[in-house]
């Protein structure tokens, strides 16, 4: 009988042929692989496996000797790829580039045949004892997803709500496992708290399934030769506490236990007891309290120790950090208690630092969770293990380490940040949005510039005609609103590579709603607004009525619809807000991922977008009515034209650009792209609607060296306006006025005849009179007698006649400019 060590593809031939009975192998990849993992995983987070050797009980972790014979030759198809050091897969498109990559090997070439190993294709799955109220597995569970998502494998791991009984929590446990060994996962780690889920482990065992246990069931792992078993030996960890808590010099001891059926805490006090026996100190028992009820654990320690004193002498062992609270208020009542405990927290952290507790024993959850998911991998892809010379089991030991100082304020950052690791760029796709980000804030920039421009010319100008009759409050809330509007094109270009923080990112999902309703409804409400009050003026004055309407009397819509925006955003920011979420393109296996703004997890959120909707689409319904009942008005009043266009405008973008949005939703560039081109577009054209033909109108205005103030115009023109010089000559029906202090005669008739014109387009013409020094009274008793036939009203050429409002309504802030075509 011949044997060797080491291996290769031609001892493996003599093995299959005969020739040697066995090879021994050390397993140089697990040696190179894992020497490598365990020094990143050092330099990350500087935690490292606990010692081990030989001589312990429970024997050490090694990567050989094993033997490989004919009964367990690896197939062809390994052997190969254990020449090639199993090579992995790290993208779709490499597999092809690797098979035709060559390497030198022992001194020859040969062109790889060994395809890459796809490590997307592998499942694990995990049953841990872990109830979702105990912070001690929240790094165990963060480390699990870290290492799978590193390496790039399928993981399903849960923890479980809180149970009526362990029972419960066993038989769910039990469940599980049956499910995913039947479901064809790779591989399963386990915890095994209790003897009721032996059934089965036992029956995956039946089913080929590699598993290994994880913090709790040493003793029943090794007894169904479980690859691995990855924890602090509790014994050992609760015989090192015992140590410590003896050498303050206490005189009585009690093990504290949160979890009666829970076997690892079971052997956690029976250390703890060896140890505290051993040093001549009075051991007072296993004490069972309740893991949420003060109360009740004040009763049971006092009913123990008694009620008065300072408990000097006394220490006691918690079994769990989570329960250190109100033994911290034990500890006020009773100041020399000594108090030692399992487990960190932050509760123990800052214990440690106020000097209430002597220690705590740290078992390293973060490597409960790292090593499960490296080995099992390793397992499935090369079928390589660890190995305890001493039985079948290899005890990976993660602690016991002692704590007794608070950490520093970096370790404590990255604690509570679970080490997380940066994503290789070169692997994923984030689609951040760094490219298109700063066209959108450039546009921005350049509505925001516009509008604050506009509103310092409308307060230049506000005094001047052209501005004034456009109502410069109404201007400035345009500008506002545009201004505001195109804020949202801020939030919208965050994402999580600008913004780090979480919560800073919600916020700004949840400010979009807010800003794009509010800018919204300030300008639609503005532009009605503005055309409800010359549609009022003019009312008015056509019913002979003296009517003073101010810009507080037309904002109570804008009042009206700005207070159910806010009630509407509320109920929906407090109740169901937007979030941040970055979520995985299908079939991308996380590596292709895109980071958008959520609506909302429930309907509140939806309907609250539908109620917004619906509001904010009044004021544009509304200023469409008002613009059609001032269409006859001049547009030196009035923009209801140029705001009918907006509107058909606004009305197409909504109907093409909303369902674009929709379909590149799960585009980031393209949808802030989309975004900004639509608010900016709606901005700027409203922007350049409303003021480009009012500056146009200024310019020609300062130009022309008419008088544009307001007077009844051409009445000393000859041959343009009636005038004495140009009206019949009846004696008995002429009367003086001054123009320009002369002398006029005029005909009362054809004065009377004008009077009646401007009457019939809703002028008052009683100031007009007056102020031209003409008797009223004679023009009302001529009015009666005079026809209202359309060739009456053709005798008198009325072509332009202004009238100033404060002469008509007592409006000094608004010139009314009237035009009549006869």
């Amino acid at each position: 009988m011949v044997g060797t060590y080491d291996t290769n593809s031609q001892i493996y031939a003599n093995i299959a042929t005969g020739k040697f009975a066995f090879t021994v192998s050390q397993q140089p990849f697990l040696q190179g692989y894992l020497s490598v993992a365990f020094a990143s995983m050092y330099a990350i987070t500087g935690k490292k496996l606990a010692d081990s050797s030989l001589e312990s009980s429970s024997g050490a972790y090694l990567t050989g000797p094993k033997i490989i014979s004919l009964e367990n030759l690896p197939l062809d198809s390994r052997q190969l790829c254990e020449t090639e050091s199993f090579p992995t897969c790290r993208m779709e498109d490499n597999q092809s580039m690797m098979q035709e990559v060559s390497m030198e090997l022992s001194n020859f070439t040969y062109s790889k045949r060994c395809d890459c190993f796809d490590r997307k294709s592998i499942k694990l799955g995990g049953v841990i004892h872990a109830l979702e109220h105990v912070s001690f597995w929240d790094p165990l569970f963060a480390a699990a997803f870290q290492t799978s998502e590193d390496l790039g494998i399928q993981l399903t791991l849960d923890r479980f709500s809180a149970q009526e009984s362990s029972e419960t929590l066993n038989d769910k446990m039990a469940s599980k496992m049956l499910n995913f060994c039947s479901g064809g996962v790779n591989g399963l780690f386990i915890s095994i708290p209790s003897e009721n889920v032996l059934d089965a482990v036992k029956r995956c065992k039946e089913l080929d399934v590699p598993m290994l246990s994880v913090n709790a069931g040493a003793d029943y792992s090794q007894e169904y030769g479980l690859f691995y078993h990855i924890a602090q030996l509790e014994y050992n960890a609760g015989y090192a506490a015992g140590q410590r808590m003896a050498e303050e010099n206490i005189s009585n001891a009690l093990c504290l236990n949160h979890e009666p059926f829970n076997i690892v805490l079971k052997e956690r006090c029976t250390g703890f007891e060896q140890a505290i026996i051993e040093a001549g100190i009075t051991y007072l028992g296993e004490l069972d309290i309740p893991e949420d009820s003060k109360a009740i654990t004040f009763q049971e320690i006092e009913a123990k120790i008694g009620t008065e004193g300072d408990w000097e002498g006394y220490g006691v062992m918690l079994l769990g950090a989570h329960v250190l609270p109100p033994l911290l208020d034990l500890k006020a009542s009773h100041p020399k208690l000594t108090i030692g405990t399992f487990d960190v927290s932050d509760d123990l952290y800052k214990a440690l630092e106020d000097d209430l507790v002597l220690f705590g024993i740290n078992q390293e959850p973060y490597l409960q969770g790292i090593m499960p998911v490296i080995l099992l991998t390793i397992l499935t892809q090369t079928g390589q293990h660890l190995i305890n010379p001493l039985n079948d089991t290899a005890f990976i030991e993660t602690g016991p380490a002692m704590i007794e100082s608070s950490q520093s304020k970096s370790q404590e950052i990255c604690e509570a940040n679970f080490y997380k690791v940066c994503p290789d760029e070169d692997l994923y796709n984030f689609h951040y949005v760094t490219k298109v980000r700063p066209v959108a804030l450039s546009l921005a920039c350049i509505v925001f510039l516009t509008s604050i421009g506009l509103v310092l010319w409308v307060l230049k100008f506000k005094h001047r005609r052209v501005v004034k009759v456009s109502q410069p409050f109404f201007l400035i809330m345009v500008c506002v609103g545009a201004f505001t509007m195109c804020t949202t094109i801020i939030p919208l270009s965050m994402d999580d590579n600008l913004v780090k923080d979480e919560a800073n990112l919600n916020l700004a999902c949840r400010s979009i709603p807010w800003l794009f309703s509010f800018g919204f409804t300030i300008s639609f409400s503005a532009l009605f607004s503005k055309i409800w009050r010359i549609n009022l003026i003019l009312a008015s004055a056509a019913k002979f009525r003296r009517l003073k309407v101010t810009p507080k009397d037309v904002l109570l819509p804008f009042l009206v619809l700005l207070f159910f925006n806010v009630c509407c955003l509320t109920i929906w920011t407090v109740v169901d807000p937007m979030y941040w979420q970055r979520s995985s393109y299908c079939g991308s296996d996380n590596l292709d991922t895109y980071g958008m703004c959520v609506r909302g997890e429930g309907p509140i959120s939806l309907i609250m977008l539908i109620m917004i909707c619906l509001i904010n689409a009044i004021p544009v319904f509304l200023a469409n009515i008002q613009a059609y009942k001032a269409r006859k008005v001049s547009t030196e009043l009035n923009e209801s034209k140029n705001i009918q266009l907006l509107m058909a405008g606004f009305v197409q973008i909504c109907v093409v650009g909303i369902p674009i949005l929709g379909l590149v939703y799960t585009n980031p560039s393209a949808y802030l792209s989309l975004w900004t081109l639509l608010l900016f577009v709606m901005s700027i054209s409203m922007l350049a609607a409303i003021f480009i033909p009012k500056m146009i109108q200024l310019r020609k205005k300062s130009k022309s060296k008419k008088d544009n103030r307001a007077t009844v115009s051409g009445l000393s023109t000859p041959g343009k306006y009636p005038s004495a010089n140009n009206m019949s000559t009846r004696d008995s029906d002429q009367m003086q006025f001054k123009i320009n202090d002369e002398e006029h005669l005029i005909n009362i008739e054809n004065v009377s005849k004008f009077v009646k014109s401007l009457q019939d387009e809703g002028i008052e013409t009683e100031r007009l009179l007056k102020k031209a020094g003409i008797d009223a009274e004679k023009v009302k008793l001529s009015i009666e007698s005079i026809s209202n036939s359309v060739s009456d009203r053709k005798s008198i050429d009325s072509e332009n006649i202004y009238v100033n409002k404060s002469d008509v309504d007592g409006n000094d802030d608004l010139a009314v400019g009237v035009k009549f075509e006869t």
